[in-house]
């Protein structure tokens, strides 16, 4: 049975219920595995799911517009399900990834939820994507917050680090 809370130092837990319990998960779903049933590979799916997360969440304009935008406390728990985030069409990257995470489970595609800090020209702060496994052993880094899919060995996957903001990916990939 799927039922996953991760604590946030923030303001809320993410609770992932079980599809059958929580209807907006499941009609997100069911709408990925209807888009997705005549794509081939693994780089065409994880590149449809991302674009489907930022679909579905597509508040980001404002990180602390879209944190306030969360439902807080639905269950008197401080707990917040995924399907309400999508009802209220908003999240940042713990969501989003998280997002990512489920979809790609339950549409069959390997993926990895990853934490760490991201270091861009423009931004920096701690962040949360996605690695998914390719057929020929390769990985991609999907980072449904600033819509990027790459292979490891890009240049710009360099900006994703560790926590303690060493390096994560070099030209070979994962360090």
């Amino acid at each position: 049975e799927m039922k996953t809370v991760i604590e946030t130092r923030l303001r809320e837990s993410i609770e992932v219920k079980p599809p059958s319990e929580d209807p907006a998960l499941k009609r997100a779903i069911d709408n990925a595995k209807v888009q997705m049933a005549g794509m081939a590979s693994v780089e065409q799916k994880a590149k449809f799911l991302s674009n489907y997360v930022d679909k579905l969440l597509p508040e980001m304009a404002n990180h602390e517009e879209a944190l306030r935008k969360i439902p807080s406390n639905q269950d008197g728990k401080g707990r917040v399900s995924l399907g309400q985030l999508i009802d209220a069409q908003t999240g940042v990257c713990r969501h989003r990834s998280l997002l990512f995470k489920v979809l790609a489970d339950e549409t069959g595609i390997q993926a990895a939820l990853v934490r760490g800090h991201f270091q861009g020209p423009r931004e920096s702060g701690a962040h949360a994507w996605n690695e998914v496994p390719l057929e020929n052993g390769k990985k991609l880094l999907v980072d449904a917050t600033h819509g990027k899919v790459m292979h490891m060995d890009d240049d710009y996957a360099r900006q994703y680090q560790h926590l303690n903001k060493k390096p994560m990916y070099d030209n070979n990939g994962l360090i």
